[in-house]
């Protein structure tokens, strides 16, 4: 994996466990429903693009969010025709997609392909699936779909357990060629068959 990509990822990573860190009692009651969760993503999503100097989009082009800077605007005036409530960007910073369901008809896989079909300087999916043991099985389903070495950073979060004000996740960095996993106790990433 090319090591600027994964140095941004692992940002982001950084940014976002930071985020849900100090916001963790909100996290664990808007995990009470798609719509208080969808809604708390979405501040999450602000805060990051805030924390990376970036500015966001929500909905465009079928990713949940696209980060970006004012440089990567297309203005309206050098366009023809009429683009009265449409946003142009030429280049996105971070495409970043949220699930609440991964295994859902249109879940992890769909939003994947989006993800990977998408240009762009670092890529980001978030969900949830039924899994209780580990994310392992998706992060392997996810690069056997990839075809190229970009490498795109999947969190797997966990409903929050009774009587726990926290959230836990399993993060990877995912490529063609590799998965990195990230190993909380040691703050660091190694291979998946090193964990």
């Amino acid at each position: 994996m090319e090591t600027q990509a994964v140095e941004r990822l692992q940002e982001i990573h950084r940014l976002w466990l930071a985020i849900t860190k100090d916001s963790s009692s909100e996290y664990c009651a808007a995990f009470r429903s798609n719509k208080t969760m969808t809604s708390y993503i979405r501040c999450t999503v602000f805060e990051l693009s805030d924390r990376l100097s970036l500015l966001v989009q929500p909905q465009y082009n079928s990713l949940d969010y696209a980060f970006y800077s004012n440089d990567d605007f297309i203005p309206k005036t050098c366009c023809v025709g009429n683009r009265t409530d449409t946003m142009w960007l030429k280049h996105i910073r971070v495409a970043f997609i949220h699930d609440n369901k991964l295994d859902g008809k249109a879940g992890g896989l769909q939003n994947l392909s989006h993800l990977l079909l998408t240009k762009a300087d670092a890529k980001v999916l978030v969900g949830y699936g039924k899994t209780t043991e580990s994310y392992d099985q998706y992060a392997l389903a996810y690069q056997n779909r990839m075809t190229d070495s970009d490498p795109l950073l999947f969190i797997g979060q966990y409903a929050p357990k009774a009587g726990a004000d926290d959230r836990q996740c399993e993060s990877y960095l995912i490529s063609s060629l590799q998965i990195l996993k990230f190993d909380p106790g040691k703050a660091s990433w190694g291979t998946m068959t090193e964990q």
